[in-house]
């Protein structure tokens, strides 16, 4: 009963984290990235869409970190998944 209940749980997590939030989660995976390793990935172009759109929402909603949370425009400043956006990213691997 309880094994149910958190697979319905986790299913509606799923569903309530957009697509493209999903594919950042995917591409970033168990590595840090910079913001241009990440849009290559994704085989993006457009920098402030892919911020608005995609890496602000993926931090707000606490799936995604930054590696130097003091200095946003450090140098080697790298995004890397939070816990729950390892479990989203592990969640996503076994469907």
């Amino acid at each position: 009963m309880t094994e149910q209940v958190t697979e319905q749980v986790t299913e509606r997590l799923l569903d309530s984290i957009p697509d493209n939030i999903k594919s950042l989660v995917i591409a970033i995976g168990k590595n840090e990235m910079s913001v241009k390793e990440m849009m290559t990935t994704l085989e993006l172009k457009h920098r402030p869409n892919f911020m608005a759109q995609l890496l602000s929402p993926a931090i707000n909603m606490g799936l995604v970190r930054m590696k130097y949370p003091d200095s946003p425009r450090h140098s080697k400043q790298r995004y890397l998944l939070t816990v729950r956006g390892l479990i989203l990213n592990d969640n996503l691997d076994a469907q």
